[in-house]
């Protein structure tokens, strides 16, 4: 090995373009493949460092209502205790419920906006695994009014103080003593929280009589995790969840014609196998799959490039191989000897790959790409070191491995007496991987094309409402609430303000599913699953919805207060209504039907939906919850005077409600993030897409080099025989661009099957443009030419009688 290092390097020395090729190429290789390997390991392992994770599954609620069928990730509150009660498979229950807004905490002189705020039993620390701090776990969730909150809350508010015994509250005054820290959760958790309320509260309380608890099982409230044997088979829990409905849900189930079962998901699949309602962001599959092939790739790539420079110098190295055969050199030595340097490159390679993606995590967005936090941790993960030098060896045995086999098979004589021709038989297999480069190649391309084209089309089309110059206020509590009317009226009053009114969910967000009464068309009331939205004044209006059937809501008529709908024409078509006007919804009529809207993302279809007016009446709402309500006022603004409108907004919510901030996004802002995932899919293969071209581009530098030094007498006699440096660089290229043509070919066949099976994500998708194939394709073997012609512009343009005498 000593003597295979000093040889290597002796020829790195020598031979510094070959060198920095390879060195380039397996490094940019590795460093790409490392990143990608961290991120795949970062989503594959979500949760999984919990020590009971195998033995923890989340129960998943279905409900089939007249046939449509809805999952949600919540169930209903008692659920979990009633299961624990009646089964022995449940060795215990855990709930966790989320609260669907920033809370403003305060202690002393400080308040800030906090996310991720949950509820939970008292053994969340039991069930599952934290690095405690400060407190008891076994005792910190026990009493009413306590909290356990992560080191990121506790440093906010009191820096490196010990904050047990600490009373923040929130708006509604409610005292709550902190108990517990717990370190920040891991990156690859499903479910963030970092702060805890205890479920011991007298509000959140479970019903004591059976009957009152079977009347909450059909609703759906809280995070219901089980805790089963390590091997349970999820398949077992159908029989409970029939019997379970039988005997606890049936009668309710009867009068709202729906079924319900439930589903056991192990902890460990949340993250990724999720395609469930009211659920935390999921990760997306298809991307893995996508990034996985992507490191592959890049990695062979690199690879291929080792191979054919190596198999290329062949005409150099043939001497050297036919003496060390003379001299006494087995095969064995000889393959030993190219094994050992394709070795040493690799090494090298890893090393440098380890520098370059330190510093890409640190200097570079990669991680913002990845919506992630990764780091390369070699001292404090002796298996990661392990692995990454295993990958270092096997990059070289992959790498190394034919060209040590074929330099080492030639006889002595032929190496010695026809070192040139000898190398021909390697030109089959160079041009077998070429091709497998920019087949790889031209596929990242198009599948880039093809994802900026979907990106395009859900930016362009049509929504069905008016996304833009519309500015969502945050409107907190019931007395700010209470004083919408007059805060609308003064804020119509600016100029640049065309249109106020409000809403208590966003276009975007997961909206309430309900199976509700609904007339059919041969008026029987039938219960229907439809996602339903409670709405202000002028709402149609200023969101730009069109309507085909009927009237808006009023506030002048007495009849339209809680008791009147408008709907989509999908509910029309699913009712069968021919006249939509005056049909029955539970206890109110149709009044007004509207255009289909996309309320939801275009990774969904249009479903059943109805807009009906506020009935805002409060009297019943306990004080400690008042502050928490929420309301979302939506701004029309001129496009003209959009600084103006913003700064005349926040004096004016600022006079009304001087206790909060000013919150405030733009709603096409809102409707991009639903496509945050697919938006950086696209960007990264891009980028990696533009690193496997530059690495083909490299090899296929050298190989020109290695190419052109080999024909050098030939090129000399073309230009005697009068052919110009534009036709030499032609006759060098032709056969590589003939490579790139057939490889695009195989590249579009494969991508547009890729690209097909990625657009069924979408409910609403682009057409596959073949256009994009021949734009990657282009792309390639105008890069291709550009390589080669650098390279091989200098021998083209050199003096003939030079080429004559090279030998």
């Amino acid at each position: 090995m000593g003597s295979s290092i000093t040889i290597t390097l002796r020829k790195l020395y020598r031979e510094k373009l070959y060198a920095l090729i390879n060195v380039a190429g397996l490094s940019l290789g590795i460093a790409c493949c490392l990143i990608l390997a961290l991120y795949l390991r970062s989503e594959l392992t979500y949760d999984q460092y919990h020590v009971n994770h195998k033995k923890i599954f989340r129960v998943v609620n279905e409900f089939n209502v007249n046939g449509k069928v809805d999952s949600f990730g919540i169930t209903s509150s008692v659920l979990g205790q009633m299961l624990k009660e009646e089964y022995p498979e449940v060795q215990d229950y855990v709930r966790l419920r989320p609260i669907q807004q920033k809370i403003l905490y305060h202690y002393e002189d400080k308040a800030f906006y906090w996310d991720n705020v949950y509820f939970a039993d008292e053994n969340l620390f039991k069930v599952f695994t934290h690095d405690i701090i400060y407190g008891d776990p076994e005792t910190a969730l026990k009493e009413p009014n306590t909290a356990a909150v992560n080191q990121s809350f506790a440093r906010t508010f009191f820096g490196d103080e010990n904050p047990i015994g600490k009373v923040i509250t929130g708006d509604n005054g409610v005292p709550n003593t902190i108990t517990l820290v717990f370190a920040d959760l891991p990156e690859n958790s499903h479910i963030r929280y970092e702060v805890i309320g205890s479920y011991n509260n007298p509000q959140l309380k479970i019903p004591e009589n059976v009957t009152a608890r079977k009347q909450q099982l059909m609703g759906v409230n809280d995070y219901t995790f089980l805790v089963m044997d390590e091997n349970y088979n999820v398949d077992d829990f159908k029989r409970i969840s029939t019997e379970f409905f039988d005997r606890n849900m049936a009668a309710q189930g009867k009068q709202l014609n729906a079924t319900w079962r439930a589903w056991l998901q192990p902890l460990k699949d949340m993250h990724l196998y999720s395609d469930v309602a009211y659920d935390e962001p999921t990760g997306n599959l298809y991307a893995l799959y996508g990034f996985a092939a992507v490191a592959v790739f890049i990695l062979a790539v690199a690879c291929i490039n080792y191979i054919n420079l190596a198999t290329a110098r062949y005409a150099r190295r043939a001497r050297e191989v036919g003496m060390r055969k003379i001299l006494g050199a087995g095969r064995g030595q000889l393959i030993a000897q190219f094994m050992g340097e394709a070795l040493c490159f690799s090494l090298i390679s890893l090393v440098a790959g380890i520098l370059i993606v330190e510093l890409a995590l640190t200097l570079t967005p990669i991680n913002h790409l990845l919506d992630t936090n990764l780091a390369l941790n070699l001292t404090g993960e002796p298996a990661l070191l392990g692995w990454l030098i295993a990958l270092g060896v096997g990059i070289g045995v992959i790498a190394g491995i034919y060209p040590a086999f074929y330099l080492s098979s030639v006889s002595p004589l032929s190496a010695l007496l026809s070192n040139r021709k000898a190398g021909i038989a390697g030109i089959r297999l160079r041009e077998v991987l070429v091709l497998a480069q920019f087949t790889i190649s031209v596929g990242v391309i198009a599948c880039t094309l093809l994802m900026a084209a979907q990106m395009r089309y859900v930016s362009n089309k049509a929504l069905g409402f008016n996304k833009d110059n519309r500015i969502i206020v945050t409107v907190r509590g019931v007395d700010l609430i209470e004083k919408l009317g007059v805060l609308k009226t003064e804020l119509e009053k600016y100029k640049g303000i065309l249109g106020v009114t409000a809403s208590d969910k966003l276009i975007g967000e997961d909206m309430p599913i309900n199976g509700i009464p609904i007339e059919t068309a041969n008026g029987q009331m039938e219960t229907t699953t439809i996602q339903h939205m409670s709405v202000a004044d002028d709402y149609l209006e200023v969101m730009g919805l069109e309507l085909v059937e009927g009237r808006d809501f009023s506030k002048k008529l007495l009849t339209d207060v809680g008791t009147s709908f408008v709907v989509n024409e999908t509910l029309v078509r699913k009712m069968g209504w021919d006249k939509a006007i005056g049909k029955r919804l539970q206890t109110g009529r149709v009044i007004g039907v509207i255009k289909d809207f996309h309320y939801a993302s275009l990774h969904t279809e249009i479903a059943p939906y109805a807009l009906h007016p506020f009935n805002d009446n409060f009297d019943n709402i306990p004080q400690n919850i008042r502050p928490y309500i929420l309301r979302h006022m939506i701004v029309n603004i001129s496009g003209e005077d959009i600084r103006g409108a913003l700064g005349f907004l926040e004096d004016t919510f600022t006079a009304f409600d001087p206790k909060h901030p000013f919150e405030f996004k733009f709603l096409d802002d809102s409707l991009n993030e639903l496509y945050l995932s697919e938006q950086r899919l696209m960007e990264l293969t891009g980028i990696f897409a533009g690193i496997c071209i530059f690495i083909a581009c490299l090899g296929l530098f050298g190989l020109a080099a290695f190419t052109t030094e080999q024909r050098t007498k030939e090129i000399g006699i073309r230009k005697v025989l009068g052919a110009s440096a534009a036709q030499i660089i032609l006759l060098l290229s032709k056969n590589i661009l003939a490579l790139v043509v057939i490889g695009a070919v195989i590249a579009s066949l494969a991508s547009w099957y890729v690209m097909m099976q990625w657009l069924t994500g979408f409910a609403y998708h682009t057409e596959i443009n073949p256009l994009v194939f021949l734009l990657a394709a282009a792309l390639a073997a105008a890069v291709a030419y550009i390589t080669l012609a650098l390279q091989s512009f200098k021998t083209a343009s050199a003096n003939p009688v030079l080429a004559l005498r090279y030998e």
